[in-house]
């Protein structure tokens, strides 16, 4: 199994959490997180940025996985917005150089149409580039779709807390969203239903249900169990 963006938070799990039963290959292309990785997980790890095409032809050549998790993306919205350049190379071109073996994508709640930024579109055509590539060739394709996983890099849970450590005020740009939310246990779970029925779930896109709060009523939780202010 080589996982993309093994050595990132949702990877290292993955890894944990596969290594018992498959050789367990990580890959990222942060050298002081892929050497933490290593340490943290005992899997292997291997440097590899997804949107360098030769990079991924040698990775391949060198491991031969049998299944790749695709976890790699670049998932950060509002630096999608601003530099949509590397979000389009990461999660699509970089989503189209990994498609080799049985390939499960990593997804999220923002594919979902309607969708409104550029993270959730460049999600939403790695979905339809793996699905629509099933049955093409030998390589059999699934994706996986959750929320937020919490606590995650990137989540707005570990936001909110460096924004209260550093001045007790907690900034949000959509009091009215709604986001659905799913521990990383859950997430994990999710990826290896999708290993372990692959031949049924092939070409489509996997789910299930999540719960889901309003990012205001997370805000007043979190005041009134953590104080501050938002």
């Amino acid at each position: 199994v080589l996982i993309t963006g093994g050595t990132g938070f949702l990877g290292r799990r993955l890894g944990m959490a596969l290594k018992d039963q498959y050789r367990v290959v990580l890959t990222g292309r942060n050298n002081k997180q892929n050497a933490f990785a290593q340490k943290y997980t005992g899997c292997e790890v291997l440097p590899m940025d997804i949107v360098n095409i030769e990079a991924v032809r040698d990775t391949f050549t060198e491991v031969k996985p049998q299944i790749v998790i695709h976890a790699a993306a670049t998932k950060f919205v509002d630096l999608a917005e601003k530099q949509p350049m590397e979000c389009v190379d990461v999660n699509s071109i970089g989503s189209q150089n990994v498609a080799r073996e049985d390939v499960i994508g990593i997804s999220t709640d923002k594919a979902a149409p309607p969708v409104r930024n550029t993270y959730g579109l460049t999600k939403a055509l790695m979905e339809r580039v793996f699905c629509s590539m099933n049955g093409k060739t030998a390589t059999k394709f699934c994706c996986v779709r959750y929320g937020n996983v919490a606590w995650s890099t990137g989540s707005v849970l570990t936001i909110w807390k460096k924004m209260h450590e550093e001045t007790g005020t907690i900034g949000t740009t959509g009091p009215e969203m709604r986001r659905f939310f799913f521990t990383v246990d859950e997430a994990v779970k999710l990826v290896i239903t999708a290993m372990n029925n692959m031949e049924s779930l092939q070409g489509k896109v996997l789910s299930r249900e999540m719960k889901a709060a309003q990012i205001e009523d997370l805000l007043v939780t979190w005041t009134k169990h953590k104080g501050g202010k938002y």
